[in-house]
Formats: C-alpha cells, structure tokens, sequence
C-alpha cells in the first residue's frame, strides 16, 4: 500500500514538472507570438504612413479641389445586407472549409514557388521587365487583380470617364482590372455619342444601366457569404457579354481600339520544370477574342471557377489568373524587382498600406510584362492612398458590391481633390474652350487612325 501512494506521488510530481516546464515553454512562446506581432503590425503602419507620403509625391497638385460633375455615384441599388444569422452561419462554413483544404493548398502553393523558382534559376524563362519602351507623354491606365474589390475599380472607373476624357490612354488589365478595361470601353462609348459639355451626362445614364445588369447578375451568387465561390466567374464573364457583344460587334472597331489594351494572366509553361509564368495579350481580332482574353485573366481556380486552369486557344495552352494566390513566388519576384530597381513601376509604394501589400505583390509579377518603361501610370486600385480593408476580401453580397461601387466613386473623387488625374484632359475644359476634339490611336500595325470628331455645337 505504501508503495502504490509513492509511486503516485513520483507520478504527481512528474506530472507537475512536466506542466511547470510546459506552462513556462508556452509563456515565452506566448510572448515571442505577441512581440512577432507587434514588430509586424510596427512596420505595417510604418508601411502605411510611407504609402501616404508616396502618394503625396505622386500627386499633381493643381487644382486640388472637387470638381467632380456630380457628388456621388448615385446607383439605384436596392440591395439590403445580410442578417446577422446569415452572416455568421456563412462565415463559420467558410473557416471550415478553408481549414478543410489548406492541407491541399498549402503543399501546392510550395511546389508552385519551387517550381516557378527553379525554372528562373535555370533560365527556361526569360525575365522580361517591361512591356515595351513606351512614350514618355504615354498615360497608361493601370487596373490590378483585386479579386471580390473588382467593384471599388468598376466605382472608380465610372467617376473618370464621367469627369475624364480617357480615349487617349492605354490600358494595363489584370483579372478584376481586365473586367474593368471593359467598362471603359463602354463608357468611352457613350461619351462619344454626343457633345462634351454632356458627356458625363450619357456616361452616368451608361454606368447607371451597367449597375442595373451587375445586380441582377450577382443576386443570386451572394445570398450568403460563401455563395460566390466557383460562381463569381461566371457572373463575371456574363457581365462583360453584356456590356461588349452588343456595341462592338464591328470586329473592325475592335481591331482599331485593342492596340490600347493589354491583358494580363499566367500560362502554364512546360518542359522540364512546369510551373505559371506570366504572359499577355493585345491587339485583338473581335470582340468574342477580346472577351475570351478576359476571362482568361481572371480564372481564379475555387475562389471564383470551379477549375484551376482554363485552355487558351490564341497561346494554345493552359492558362489561369494573372494574380496567382496559390503560389509564394510573388515574394521572390518582388525580391528580384527591387535588385533591378523597378518595383517603383511594377508595385508603387502608394499602393503598400500596411496588410493589402500582398495585393501589390500578387499583381507584381503580370505588371512587370504589363507596363511599359516610359510614360505615366495611373493605378485604378483600392490600395491607392490605403482604402483596401482586407478583412472584406471575401465579403460578396449584392449590398456590398453596390457599397464598393459608391466608395470607388467617392475614392476617385477623393483623389481628383488631390491632383492624381490631373495628367488626365477634363470634359468640362474642353467643353468650356470651345475646342474640338480627335483622339488618335494606333493599329496593331503601328497605323494611325482617326476617331470621330466631337465638336461643341
């Protein structure tokens, strides 16, 4: 008996040794975690408050006020948010099945970044870093992968064309902003049906009918938080048909204007090392070519298709989304662009505002085969000036797209106030100077060509 009470004892006491060095083990781990997170969330507001200041020395400071045609965006939304039941249900569905599959996705994202790794180790690819020389009076109109933001962009580009004469500008589209060059498209369009001093006018009329279409497109993928996964493509590449198919089904318009856009994704290289490095496209035969090349671009696999990969026929391989969220390899080539100096181009640091620098770095590897040397680049982002919350980076209900599109309205107009699309020629200044106008494009043949004349009556 007196044996069986010492041998429980020592096994009490081994027990409380062995909690003792736990207990002590998890402090210090406790408080490596909470300095790790200090450090990171220190240099993440120093992040932000240096992405303020770039975006200051960006800026063209004249004219800094409103001067915006109209106050706001003004969509006729009906949409309502979801209940708190909804919201809540939905989110825990979407935590468990993302725990569910990351032990898939987290050892493919690694042999993704080994693979795009060695492949630029060993030279199979060769490390383009800009497009094209490009003109130094060149305005190239940047639109970045913002996945579920693709709405804030479409805001956005709604309060430009109202206020801006855009014709002139190229266009550099990846997944969300290749949706995006669609949209301005569009409006260009209907600017150009009439004269200036109505321009924004036909334009918001324009912008107005698009919202009426997304909404009916998107109610029945965002009834609940995760409604839109493998969904959200489809819902995307409807959208475009409607806005494309009908107003440019001259293929030789299309032809005319495609030299101004240049769509971004990644293509499934093979050889000895497979792997998705990044390609483009421009010049485009038809408008079915142009929505293709789109759709391509944003083929998020599970986030919004239900496939990883989609068959491009124009490159005759396996493509997939310009922005690669299974891969760590955007960190290496981030790496890389800053040992060559042109990251400043490729992922501005007004674009970096603490936690949504990894849209930045997602989209870096596209916009170095994107964006030409010379020239000025306009972002069209969320990110500019840090109004990208990433915590609503899986939030898709009709309430909040129609909420994007108001903020990215409001967002431009906000840096309209600061002189960021000063380098842009105003509606209203023409309009008031009584000049006519004639944009002039290039062919992919290097052609020039006349658009139609819009002269103040």
């Amino acid at each position: 008996m007196a044996t069986t009470i010492s041998g429980i004892k020592r096994e009490q006491e081994r027990i409380h040794a062995f909690c003792s060095i736990v207990g002590r083990k998890s402090s210090l781990l406790l408080l490596a975690a909470v300095a790790a997170v200090a450090a990171i969330a220190r240099a993440l507001s120093g992040k932000r408050r240096q992405g303020a200041y770039a975006l200051k020395q960006a800026c063209n400071p004249k004219e800094r006020q409103l001067i915006g045609e109209y106050n706001d965006a003004g969509i006729p939304s009906t949409a309502v948010g979801w209940s708190v039941a909804t919201a809540t249900s939905g989110t825990i569905v979407g935590v468990v099945g993302f725990g569910l599959a990351l032990p898939v996705l987290l050892p493919f994202a690694i042999l993704s970044t080994v693979a795009e790794a060695l492949r630029h180790c060993i030279g199979l690819d060769t490390y383009v870093t800009e497009a094209e020389e490009g003109d130094d009076d060149q305005i190239t109109l940047v639109m970045p992968g913002m996945c579920t933001f693709a709405f804030w962009q479409v805001g956005m580009t709604h309060y430009l064309c109202e206020n801006f004469d855009t014709r002139g500008c190229k266009m550099a589209g990846v997944s969300s902003g290749a949706i995006c060059s669609a949209m301005f498209l569009k409006l260009e369009k209907a600017a150009s049906a009439g004269t200036r001093s109505t321009a924004a006018e036909r334009v918001r009329e324009q912008a107005h009918a698009i919202y009426a279409l997304l909404e009916k497109r998107l109610e029945p993928v965002a009834t609940w938080p995760c409604a839109f996964v493998c969904r959200l493509g489809g819902v995307l590449d409807a959208l475009v048909d409607d806005i494309l198919l009908e107003d440019f089904a001259d293929d030789a318009e299309i032809v005319r204007i495609g030299n101004r856009i240049r769509i971004g994704f990644r293509r499934l290289a093979g050889g000895a090392v497979p792997a998705l490095v990044p390609d483009t496209v421009n010049s485009f035969s038809n408008a079915t070519d142009l929505i293709t090349s789109m759709s391509v671009s944003g083929h998020v696999g599970i986030m919004v298709r239900p496939t990883f990969l989609a068959f491009f026929a124009r490159k005759n391989a396996y493509c997939s989304d310009g922005v690669n969220p299974f891969s760590f390899y955007c960190f290496i080539d981030y790496w890389l662009q800053r040992r060559r100096g042109i990251q400043e181009r490729t992922a501005p640091s007004y674009c970096q505002n603490g936690l949504d620098v990894i849209y930045a770095l997602w989209n870096c590897g596209a916009m170095r085969v994107l964006l030409p040397r010379k020239g000025k680049h306009l972002w069209i982002s969320p990110a500019v000036g840090g109004k990208l919350d990433v915590r609503n980076s899986m939030r898709v209900s009709d309430w909040w797209a129609a909420e994007q599109w108001r903020l990215g309205y409001a967002h431009a107009k906000e840096l309209d106030a600061m002189g960021y699309w000063n380098d842009l020629p105003r509606w209203k200044d023409a309009a008031n100077s009584g000049a006519s106008h004639e944009s002039r494009l290039e062919t992919p043949l290097g052609e020039e060509i006349q658009l139609t004349k819009i002269t103040e009556q």
